[in-house]
């Protein structure tokens, strides 16, 4: 029997329809908002597994696609409203038999390349600097938008912005993320 004619996924699979759903949706309120920060949308755009981002499209060498990656993923899940709020998770667990409410933790980030040493070893310059540093501020404020845009007040799903966060440079690539937690209520 071939292994071509097997279906590659069980037909009795079930779809997440509570997390992805919002990663999708947050992913592309950010390549949106993208559009209008100094730095253009990016080459790569997408929602990832795992814990970790590898900052793997950086590269600039094709100015026609864009410059950087932007990204979105699940960090976390838990049952409350917030990691931070032990009162209300323990009354949120005393109800969550009855209504569930899940929060779920999520890293939106935007990395772009930048000036890097030149060919005699000299560090970038001061105006190459300040560039880097506008266009990270330019993708931070569309972070900010795109969660303002796309998670307006709901009593059935509200977002908290948790904090933005700085990453690299790392080789020529700089930038940073930012994390947000928001409840579902079920």
């Amino acid at each position: 029997m071939s292994t071509d004619a097997l279906p590659l996924v069980p037909a009795n699979f079930i779809e997440d329809l509570a997390v992805l759903p919002i990663l999708e949706s947050a992913l592309a309120c950010l390549c949106t908002e993208l559009d209008r920060s100094p730095g253009g949308i990016p080459c790569f755009c997408s929602v990832v597994p795992g814990d970790q981002v590898a900052m793997d499209f950086c590269d600039c060498s094709d100015a026609d696609k864009g410059c950087g990656m932007a990204w979105v993923r699940l960090d976390q899940s838990f049952v409350g409203s917030s990691v931070f709020n032990s009162i209300y998770s323990r009354t949120a667990l005393n109800v969550a038999r009855c209504v569930p409410l899940l929060s779920h933790r999520v890293q939106m980030g935007v990395t772009r390349c930048m000036a890097g040493m030149d060919s005699e070893g000299n560090p970038p310059s001061d105006i190459d600097q300040h560039e880097a540093a506008r266009i990270q501020m330019g993708d931070y404020a569309a972070m900010v938008r795109a969660l303002n845009c796309c998670f307006p007040y709901d009593k059935r799903r509200e977002f908290l912005f948790e904090r933005y966060l700085p990453m690299g440079p790392q080789g020529n690539c700089v930038g940073g993320y930012c994390f947000f937690t928001i409840r579902l209520v079920q």
